[in-house]
């Protein structure tokens, strides 16, 4: 059984070499992400008529926007020629236009001061989408003040991919418990990344060495640390039994690490 478990992790990890290899190149998530909009465009445009146009593309340091849309098998070229220092109020009032009926805001970072900015985003009646997990494992939890939305001002707060990288494990939670279930208990590899770095290591390479290829392949949270350290399943762990109906904090989540080297 153990060696079967081993198969499928590698299975699930190093098939996809190549699509990992892209994602690092561009930027990580965020990149790979704007890769994916630039394949699927075409087909949402003619299969659903979904005219779906990337008006702002923000980072660190810089931001790249356009009136109409931005040309998105480009994009890497506009942001490193572009001239915009990253300005989070520019680049929101410049997404929210009068003229385009929905305006939706894509987080793909991990960081806690973007997070603190999406009840005034959400209030503004732009759509969030995010894989951050801080909004929903920190004190001061998002859910309340955006989840009942004005009937004049919908708008949608999407955060599925916080826990399972997108399997729909938040979306199946939810249904249970407001359909009246009772959850006991959850279990699972909370940590694809711990997952991949234990089935790698046999102790030929330093266990350093392995955390740095998964973090240039992009496995690992921004700051590896928060994969090794338990912080990123104990936030896991916390959207979930929120989202099963405990009041939890982040500090409530006992997390033990071994005190012997690998």
């Amino acid at each position: 059984m153990t060696r079967a478990i081993r198969a499928v992790h590698s299975s699930f990890y190093l098939v996809g070499e190549n699509r990992f290899d892209r994602r690092r190149r561009s930027g990580h998530v965020g990149g790979e992400l704007l890769d994916q909009l630039a394949r699927a465009a075409p087909a949402l445009r003619a299969k659903f008529n979904l005219d779906l146009r990337v008006r702002a593309i923000g980072g660190s340091k810089k931001m790249v926007l356009d009136e109409q849309r931005l040309d998105l098998l480009k994009w890497r070229e506009s942001l490193e020629k572009g001239r915009r220092r990253a300005d989070a109020d520019k680049l929101i009032s410049h997404i929210q236009a009068d003229y385009l009926p929905h305006a939706v805001l894509i987080d793909c970072t991990a960081d806690q001061g973007v997070a603190d900015r999406y009840a005034a985003w959400l209030q503004r009646g732009i759509h969030v989408i995010t894989p951050n997990k801080r909004a929903h494992s920190g004190a001061d939890r998002l859910l309340p003040g955006v989840e009942a939305p004005e009937p004049r001002r919908a708008r949608h707060f999407l955060y599925e991919a916080t826990v399972g990288a997108g399997l729909p494990v938040i979306h199946t939670l939810r249904d249970l418990v407001e359909t009246g279930d009772e959850i006991r208990s959850i279990s699972g590899i909370f940590s694809g990344t711990l997952a991949y770095l234990f089935n790698l290591f046999d102790g030929t390479r330093p266990f350093s060495e392995i955390v740095r290829e998964a973090k240039r392949k992009g496995y690992t949270e921004p700051d590896p640390r928060d994969d090794l350290s338990g912080t990123d399943v104990a936030r896991k762990a916390v959207i979930l039994a929120r989202e099963a109906g405990l009041t939890l904090e982040l500090t409530d989540i006992a997390v033990e690490a071994s005190s012997r080297r690998p």
